[in-house]
């Protein structure tokens, strides 16, 4: 990704470390399995030339939404004190007969700043949406081509809205004629009587019938608006729900169940805290927030369209690991059959040195470390990786290496017996797993070589108590 990174052209480092996706995104964590796929998001977004898009996982996006909130804030305090100041020489801006005006040019010069201000914000947003990307529901993918990020946002429904509300309306009365005047009354008292009304148009609250005869056409005409715009958000919000309601509805209401029925369980037994932790997080992991019987929907399928949702379920994996991709569709079907899934949450062990070997091991999401039997770190796994196999290859009825989940990882194993007959059928996958488990021996004994020489130095009279693994 660094050769991308220098062949990106005008690319601030600072820059693409910012925009592209971050892991410290919890969305990004949520979406991409593992750190791997995090990594392939980014060199697929520079391969695309896409540089300059946004990822909507990345540290950009959490800092940008903290500031839209705090623009948001300050709209909503700003804008409506728009509405209390007029223009005293205006004639169609009728006013009660006992009605004062204060000259206040100092605060209307303030207040037209902070306007002025907060309009170009607005518009600073409006342009900063057709650069940040988004996430595609149907199709599940993120979308970083900048014409469907446009087209998007342009038919959309926030563009329109964003711009009415990015008018600069009250900055217009910098070039006024006559004197800016405000209401002889505190800002407070009328900020919250126009901040009333704003509300009350927008969710079509109903005013007395006396106080819209007392409206100018202006006036008339934005209250037509606030409430067209009112009656349609209001129609699309409960739609939204309704829809979302019914559509996730059965198979969160099943997830939740679930789960008060495992902490429930989990309580009843007096399980202790670390347990429970690592027996829910497992449950969360699994599900995603939706519950399914696995059991009873592969049930109902027949063996032949169990075979095939498998395989395609197993489809990236055999095709991630090197010594499977000349294998052909049937021969994958056969690796694909035998295979068991198995998910191991993060810190935990998968299998110990001196352990019976009896499972080969492939990394379908997650990344595991591999130790040797003194607890030397040898090497880190990821996603398309295998291990186990060396027990295996080299007639090894022992493991000779720990093996432990740096985070939580979804695996899939065979068992020894297949294991063996994948090895007769294919004697290049034999043999390609020989060389690299002499490999991985050698490095190991080498650290093991300078373990023991390091200890002997600083502990002589330990020396005694090491063992050959």
């Amino acid at each position: 990704m660094i050769s991308l990174l220098e062949k990106t052209p005008n690319k601030p480092r600072r820059y693409l470390n910012t925009t592209l996706v971050s892991e410290t995104n919890p969305f990004s964590v949520q979406y991409f399995r593992s750190r791997k796929e995090i990594k392939a998001e980014k060199i697929r977004q520079l391969e695309k030339g896409y540089w300059y898009v946004i990822h909507p996982f990345s540290k950009f996006i959490q800092i940008y939404d903290f500031w839209l909130l705090l623009l948001y804030g300050i709209i909503v305090i700003v804008k409506p004190l728009d509405a209390c100041i007029r223009d005293g020489g205006s004639a169609h801006c009728p006013t009660p007969k006992d009605f004062k005006y204060l000259d206040r040019t100092e605060i209307f010069i303030i207040h037209a700043i902070s306007s002025t201000t907060v309009d170009l914000l607005s518009w600073s947003d409006i342009v900063a949406q057709f650069f940040i990307g988004f996430h595609s529901i149907k199709p599940d993918k993120i979308e970083l081509n900048p014409r469907k990020i446009a087209k998007r946002y342009l038919f959309g429904p926030f563009f329109v809205i964003d711009v009415i509300g990015s008018i600069p309306r009250f900055s217009l009365r910098l070039f006024m004629d006559n004197p800016p005047l405000w209401q002889q009354r505190s800002i407070a008292s009328v900020y919250s009587e126009y901040i009333f009304r704003a509300s009350a148009y927008f969710l079509q609250v109903s005013l007395p019938q006396d106080y819209y005869q007392k409206l100018s056409v202006d006036e008339q005409i934005l209250i037509l608006l606030s409430y067209g715009i009112g009656k349609i958000f209001l129609i699309v919000m409960w739609t939204n729900l309704a829809v979302n309601i019914l559509a996730t509805r059965m198979v969160t209401i099943r997830y939740h169940r679930f789960m008060t029925q495992v902490e429930d369980f989990l309580q009843q037994k007096k399980i202790p805290y670390q347990i429970k932790s690592k027996i829910i997080n497992y449950c969360h992991y699994k599900y995603q927030g939706k519950y399914f019987q696995d059991e009873f929907l592969t049930f109902l399928m027949s063996s032949r369209l169990r075979q095939e949702v498998k395989m395609w379920t197993c489809r990236s994996l055999i095709l991630a690991i090197p010594v499977f991709q000349e294998l052909s569709s049937d021969e994958m079907n056969e690796i694909a059959r035998v295979l068991i899934p198995e998910i191991i949450l993060a810190a935990d062990l998968v299998f110990n040195s001196g352990n019976v070997a009896e499972y080969l091991y492939f990394i379908y999401s997650g990344t595991v470390a591999i130790y040797t039997f003194s607890g030397i770190e040898l090497c880190h796994l990821e996603d398309g990786a295998y291990f186990g196999e060396i027990s295996f290859v080299l007639k090894k009825d022992i493991r000779p290496f720990s093996v432990i989940a740096v985070e939580t990882c979804q695996l899939y194993k065979i068992h020894k017996k297949d294991v063996e007959k994948i090895f007769s059928r294919h004697k290049n996958i034999h043999e390609t797993m020989i060389k690299q488990a002499k490999l991985t021996v050698r490095a190991a004994r080498i650290l093991e070589k300078q373990y023991k020489t390091t200890k002997r130095k600083r502990y002589p009279s330990s020396t005694s108590n090491l063992t050959e693994p």
